[in-house]
């Protein structure tokens, strides 16, 4: 119960305009899942125990099926009347209690990410991610003045090539002037 108090102490802190807020509420509903799934074995064996009573109750439940019918019968109505009210008392309630469960969650989803944050594992994965960061911008930067690099000597080759093609070609002309007087 103190942890359960703990949460809504937490939730209350908890900003519904904070945009995390919808992270914290499923990662709230997710941890609150969990905890439920731990006490499915123990529920085991009280599901057991009903499922081997039932025979004996839908048995006695056969007998006493046809009156059920006729008395069924008049109080339908009054039934489906009363059960409209109901309703609409609790459409009514809940609309509360959904934002109160919502700030709930996030509260409970906080305190997970929060501890989540804090543990040894995820500050070394965090300093990996910031040395991995810092590797990919030095090897963009090298990548980039390498390209630079590259296109400069590229250019000098295709501009020596230029000239060096002209040269040859004015002694070509020069030659075949030479061959043809």
């Amino acid at each position: 119960m103190a942890t359960t108090t703990k949460n809504r102490r937490k939730a209350a802190s908890t900003e519904l305009d904070d945009p995390r807020t919808p992270l914290y509420a499923v990662a709230g509903a997710i941890d609150l899942a969990v905890a439920a799934l731990r006490e499915v074995p123990g529920r085991v064996q009280v599901l057991q125990d009903r499922a081997t009573q039932a025979p004996v109750k839908v048995a006695d439940r056969a007998v006493a099926l046809p009156q059920d019918v006729v008395t069924l019968r008049t109080e339908v109505p009054a039934r489906v009347k009363a059960l409209l009210e109901q309703v609409e008392e609790l459409v009514t309630e809940t609309r509360g209690d959904v934002e109160e469960q919502y700030v709930v969650l996030a509260g409970r989803g906080k305190i997970l990410v929060d501890r989540i944050r804090r543990q040894a594992a995820t500050e070394r994965l965090e300093e990996q991610v910031q040395i991995t960061t810092r590797q990919a911008k030095g090897a963009r930067t090298t990548v980039r003045k390498s390209a630079a690099s590259t296109k400069r000597a590229v250019k000098a080759t295709a501009t020596s090539a230029s000239k060096t093609a002209e040269a040859a070609a004015e002694a070509v002309e020069a030659a075949a002037d030479k061959v043809g007087n």
